[in-house]
Formats: structure tokens, C-alpha cells, sequence
């Protein structure tokens, strides 16, 4: 299932963004072994929704699979994004909120509980989030009076979080719908990622577009992390991974533990690195960016041990990795479409 020219909607928790690619027909060099590290082997799962490109936001630990599918409306026409469900036998479940004009689920609980947001407007100028529940109800929401909602992560109570063009810059949404407005004095808050205990992390705008990373505890009191750009995931134990910033160049990787020094971190040949997701084991797994401005799937292990992985079918150069599960398996886009990776096994490293 080639595509030569492919929307996807690229699930990197806080920031929302689609890029456009257009795919070129050579095949990437491959990857050099990294110290310590490696490259994966090529043992994974690739799978679109009836052909059409498909890319895959978030796994759970059943390795249940949400993200979203393209289909053009007319021929050559504009592309409208449709929601998913993959099963871990492979069984694909769509769907859409009503009068939905693109869907683009962010987040997946380990209940198989969906989130993320949809448009309403042919210009999709309006967004509102949604909570997808594991029998398929699909429940609509917003804070009062808000048309921009986009909600980015499920944590296993059922607490979702995320951003919305509202006062503080942020949201946090309870089990039973209530929604509260975050904020932090004259900061925009961009709220990214919240952890079992629902602790809340994200990145701060400051009057000058300077940006720094927090966290916000279940009470409400807001730290700043001191020499980072914003923090994208956290895991059961608290410890963080997202992006420090470097003068004159692209953001590294980070990770730091409770009460722990921030640990920067990039693969080699980086040139802008991308924290996406950790798990409780406290394995990060994201994507970066080369020189010549072609991506890449990367996991960091705790011990610090960094493996690449690019899609090994087509050997193109666009790979991203966007979520990962407790057991290690990994999901993510390519030009393939989307795909679940198994975790790297050192004994098959190539």
C-alpha cells in the first residue's frame, strides 16, 4: 500500500501537528549501529484502514492501536480524517462523532477508553473534544462557551487533559465530564500529558514565546523545570521525558526521575529530537530529525541505550514512533501506513 503523497496527522502529545509529505522513491542508507544501542530488527506489524493511509497515535497495554485514516471526499480531492480502534487481533473498529469533518483521536486508555478531538466545520476552524468509551459510546465536550478544544491524553482513571483556545491556555476533564480551566499567572499553559495519578504535564509560554516544561500536581501547584522547552510524557513512577532547548539548534531529548537532574539525550546524526512517549519502565519512545530533513523512529531504554528504527519494507526515510505500552510494543506512522513494533530484543539486533 505505497503512497506517494500522504496527510499525516502526527500524534506528538502538546504540539497537534499535520505535516505534509511527499514521498521520493529511493531507498534510506541504512541505519549504523548505535553504541550500546542498535537497530531493531525487522520484525513488525503494518496495517492501514481498507488501504487508505492510515497513521496510529497511541497504544495500551492489551496493544490496542487508536489513531486515524485519510479519505479523499472526490477524486484528487481534500483529505478528511476518520477515527480507529485496532484490536490486538488485528480487528479494526472506525468511527466519528457526529457531524464530525475530521476526527483525530490522541489518546488510549488501558480500559480501551479513546480521546482526542474533532472538527464540526468545513473549514475546520471549530474543534470540540471527545471521550470514546470501549462499547463504542462516543460522548462530546468542551469547556463553556469554547469552539477549540483539543484533548491529548487518557490516563487509566479516565482524567483527560490537554489545550483549548480558552483563559490559562489548558484543561482538565474528570471521569464524570466536570471541566476545570488550568492556568499559571501570565503564562499559557499547554497542558500535554497527565500520569495515573494524575499529575499534569506540558510547557509554559511566557509573555516573551519562551518556553519552559512543567508539572501541576492533583492540587493544583505548578512547577517549572528548570533548562527544558516542555515536557510531553510521564509515566506511573513520575519520571519525565520532552524536549530542552539548545542555542543555535534543534531541541534534545530529555528524561529526569523524581527530584532527579533533567538528562539530555539524542541519537546520533539528530538534528531535532522528539520525545513522544514512556512507559513504566521508563523507556522513551519518539522520533528525530536528520540533516537532510528526513525522520526517524527512536526508543531510549532507562539504562539509556538508544535503538532507531526506519521502516525496513520500503526503506524510506519518514518514520514516526508515537506511543508505547508497559510490555514495550510501540505504534507509529510511516509511508507504509501505520505500524506496531515489538520491543527490540538484543539477541536479534542486526
Amino acid at each position: 500500500n505505497r503512497v506517494h503523497a500522504t496527510t499525516f496527522r502526527i500524534g506528538r502529545k502538546g504540539k497537534g501537528k499535520t505535516m505534509k509529505i511527499i514521498w521520493r522513491g529511493f531507498a534510506a542508507a541504512a541505519v549504523a549501529a548505535l553504541a550500546g544501542g542498535g537497530a531493531y530488527a525487522q520484525t513488525y506489524t503494518v496495517f492501514t484502514v481498507n488501504g487508505n493511509p492510515t497513521s496510529a497515535a497511541a497504544i495500551n497495554i492489551a496493544g490496542s492501536v487508536t489513531g486515524l485514516y485519510d479519505v479523499a471526499t472526490v477524486p484528487n480531492g481534500p483529505l478528511i480524517a476518520h477515527g480507529y480502534v485496532r484490536a490486538s487481533d488485528g480487528t479494526i473498529t472506525t468511527f466519528d462523532p457526529t457531524n464530525s469533518t475530521g476526527t483525530h483521536p490522541s489518546s488510549i486508555n488501558d480500559s480501551g477508553v479513546v480521546t482526542g478531538w474533532f472538527t464540526t466545520d468545513a473549514a475546520q476552524s471549530k474543534a470540540y473534544g471527545f471521550v470514546r468509551s470501549a462499547s463504542g459510546t462516543i460522548t462530546k465536550f468542551a469547556p463553556t462557551g469554547v469552539t477549540v478544544t483539543f484533548p491529548y491524553s487518557i490516563n487509566n482513571n479516565g482524567l483527560i487533559t490537554g489545550t483549548c483556545k480558552c483563559a490559562g491556555g489548558s484543561f482538565e476533564r474528570g471521569a464524570k465530564g466536570g471541566i476545570k480551566l488550568l492556568s499559571l499567572g501570565n503564562y499559557v499553559m499547554f497542558a500535554a500529558a497527565i500520569s495515573p495519578q494524575g499529575v499534569i504535564v506540558g510547557s509554559l509560554e511566557d509573555p516573551n514565546s519562551a518556553y519552559i516544561g512543567f508539572e501541576r500536581s492533583p492540587k493544583g501547584n505548578t512547577g517549572t523545570i528548570s533548562g527544558t522547552v516542555g515536557v510531553t510524557a510521564i509515566n506511573a513512577s513520575g519520571v519525565i521525558t520532552g524536549e530542552v532547548g539548545v542555542a543555535g539548534s534543534g531541541p534534545l531529548g530529555f528524561v529526569r526521575v523524581p527530584k532527579g537532574p533533567v538528562v539530555s539525550f539524542t541519537p546520533p546524526g539528530s538534528t531535532y529530537t522528539a520525545p513522544a512517549a514512556i512507559n513504566s519502565a521508563g523507556t522513551v519512545a519518539g522520533y528525530f530529525l536528520d540533516a537532510s530533513q528526513y525522520t526517524h523512529g527512536f526508543s531510549r531504554d532507562a539504562a539509556g541505550n538508544i535503538t532507531v528504527f526506519d521502516s525496513p519494507t520500503l526503506g524510506l526515510p519518514y518514520t514516526y514512533i508515537t506511543g508505547i505500552n508497559s510490555g514495550g510494543v510501540m505504534c507509529g506512522s510511516s509511508d507504509e501506513g501505520a505500524f506496531i513494533l515489538p520491543p527490540r530484543n538484543r539477541a536479534s539486533v542486526q
